[in-house]
């Protein structure tokens, strides 16, 4: 009884773990896919406007995500 119990607790911390590493790795991944993307549809030239396009992105998502966790005590 107490192997199933401590095999339940592994697997799902470990289930979490995987999760949280996969959606860690697809912001990773999707920074660069989305900086080449706004720099093409920019003309490929100047980098500005695709950072500034980035950064509103960032900002926008920080506000919502702030909004839609609430403050811990």
């Amino acid at each position: 009884m107490v192997f199933g119990l401590d095999e339940a607790i592994v697997t799902s911390s470990s289930a979490a773990m995987g999760v949280f590493g996969t959606l860690y790795d697809v912001g990773h991944a999707s920074g660069p896919i989305l900086a080449g993307f706004l720099i093409s549809l920019a003309g490929g030239n100047d980098f500005r406007p695709a950072f500034a396009g980035i950064a509103a992105i960032l900002i926008c998502s920080a506000l919502l995500f702030r909004r839609a966790i609430p403050a811990s005590r």
